[in-house]
C-alpha cells in the first residue's frame, strides 16, 4: 500500500486507512452475522 500512496499527503493516507479499517470491520461483522444465522445451502447443478 505504501507504494500506491507514496504521493499522498500524510493526512490523506491516514483518512484512507481509517475508512478502510471501518469498511473491513463492517464487512467482517456482516460475514460473521451471516455465518451465525446460517449460510445459504448450495444448490446442486
Amino acid at each position: 500500500m505504501a507504494e500506491l500512496t507514496q504521493d499522498w499527503a500524510p493526512e490523506e493516507r491516514e483518512a484512507f486507512c481509517t475508512l478502510l479499517t471501518r469498511f473491513n470491520t463492517a464487512l467482517s461483522a456482516r460475514m460473521a452475522a451471516q455465518g451465525i444465522s446460517g449460510a445459504e445451502t448450495p444448490t446442486a447443478s
